[in-house]
């Protein structure tokens, strides 16, 4: 693979609570860096934040101003606090919903009973 301008930069965002709080540690910020760097991508920020929608808008949205690539890790799974789609779709005002392809794949990943409204909320995307 061809390698990137180093002018070309990235962030990543590392979205959730439970980081914060130490309950889980992160384990894609090396992967993910590693890879840029293959790739000729400076990472140049990392960012924690909590699962708080308006955070994860205006984080969004300050760090897509400043860096050509932005890359979000956490926050996508059948719990409550699980808003990261959903933020995301917000920061760039777009409608939120059902992806058909991703709602197909979970429905033959799941047996009958286990495909639950938690696990359905993983196939909501931004339209975009």
């Amino acid at each position: 693979m061809k390698k990137a301008n180093k002018k070309t930069n990235a962030a990543i965002i590392i979205i959730g609570s439970e980081i914060l709080s130490g309950r889980t540690q992160d384990v894609n910020v090396v992967s993910i860096s590693e890879w840029l760097n293959e790739l000729g991508v400076k990472l140049e920020e990392v960012r924690i934040i909590p699962d708080i929608e308006d955070t994860i808008v205006k984080t969004i949205n300050d760090v897509r101003k400043k860096f050509n690539y932005v890359f979000t890790t956490g926050g996508i799974g059948p719990t409550h606090d699980d808003i990261t789609s959903r933020s995301i779709a917000k920061a760039f005002n777009l409608s939120y919903g059902y992806h058909k392809e991703a709602y197909e794949i979970l429905e033959k990943y799941y047996s009958k009973g286990e495909f639950n409204t938690g696990r359905k909320k993983m196939a909501m995307l931004p339209d975009k």
